[in-house]
């Protein structure tokens, strides 16, 4: 499977807009010209450099702060019931009839047994469903639609997807810093527009992804094709995130490690110590036709999205001697991978 991790594109950016904080805060010529570099590094590494997950700022970061001590392992066991409406394409109407409970789904060929609850009250449970690409699946049952997208996925490995990232939002917070990072926006823009790139590999991790990762999942199947149509539980990481772990982080993919991107960064050093630092990944969620016959996407139908609101407050930022204070900088990042 993609176990591609964002590329350090998005840190380089995040790298420029400390530098000009550190310039609006009373640099010198020498951090003027580290400044420059910094810049044309994101740039240069914009165009070059794939992603493989989008990052953001929520502007409401009180939201973003208070979900930021909880990491991507804890939102594994959030409540399967929510099947709360997407803010950018509301769920299904239908909602998922879940068993009481969810274990991590298997991969297999062309055929798998769907895990179904035991009735306490019966000596005898009844025979799983038998999940198969060639018979399609209607079903709201999300560990039936769970199986059913891990066998597409395995027969989709060799596909090519692009993988894009657009800036919503860039809000630099208060002051001169602030200033400095808002002036900072059509470089961020540029340079995460240019931070395209194609990639082999299903995102996430699929033969990972528990039925509990999901708020919802849809199959619709017309004899021919099986469309799905899936919702994923919102996440929150701090700096130190993992690629693949976590709801949308096995399901699609997230950002792997704030820290450490920037520590290989020379000159540049952050201290998340003291800082609220929130990363909230919201909108998430999977759609794709898939072929009964061969168990292939359909091209052209294949979304994998999710929306990151980064929120930074009290972060302390060091550029060679100079130091400064980033407070309620925000910023939205818009992620999408397409077959």
């Amino acid at each position: 499977m993609n176990k591609g991790k964002i590329k350090p594109t998005v840190i380089s950016c995040i790298a420029a807009i400390l530098c000009c904080a550190i310039v609006a805060a009373g640099g010198t010529t020498v951090a003027n010209k580290l400044c420059d570099n910094k810049i044309q590094v994101a740039e240069k590494s914009a165009s070059g450099s794939g992603a493989s997950n989008s990052e953001s700022i929520d502007a409401d970061t009180s939201d973003a702060f208070a979900d930021a001590g909880t990491d991507s392992t804890a939102a594994d066991t959030a409540d399967t019931g929510d099947t709360s409406a997407d803010a950018a394409e509301p769920a299904s109407a239908d909602t998922a009839s879940d068993s009481s409970a969810e274990t991590p789904a298997e991969a297999a060929s062309d055929s798998a047994p769907a895990s179904s609850s035991s009735n306490s009250g019966s000596k005898t449970p009844s025979a799983p469903k038998e999940i198969t690409l060639a018979a399609g699946l209607t079903s709201t049952n999300k560990e039936e639609v769970l199986k059913f997208y891990q066998l597409a996925a395995a027969k989709n490995e060799s596909k090519i997807y692009h993988q894009s990232m657009t800036l919503v939002e860039l809000n630099g917070g208060s002051g001169a810093v602030g200033a400095a990072i808002n002036a900072f926006r059509p470089i961020a823009k540029r340079a995460l527009e240019k931070n395209s790139d194609d990639n082999p590999g299903v995102p996430g991790t699929p033969e990972a992804i528990k039925a509990s990762d999901w708020k919802s999942a849809k199959a619709v199947n017309d004899g021919t094709y099986t469309t799905l149509d899936i919702r994923v539980v919102e996440q929150t990481d701090g700096a130190n995130g993992k690629s693949n772990e976590g709801p949308v982080g096995r399901s699609i993919s997230v950002l792997d490690g704030v820290q450490t991107a920037l520590d290989e960064l020379d000159g540049v050093t952050a201290d998340f110590s003291h800082a609220k630092f929130a990363l909230k990944y919201t909108d998430a969620y999977i759609k794709v036709k898939i072929k009964n016959s061969t168990g292939e996407f359909v091209k052209g139908t294949g979304k994998w999205h999710h929306t990151v609101n980064v929120a930074m407050d009290n972060l302390n930022v060091k550029l060679s001697v100079f130091n400064v204070t980033l407070n309620g900088a925000s910023g939205k990042v818009d992620y999408l991978v397409t077959y």
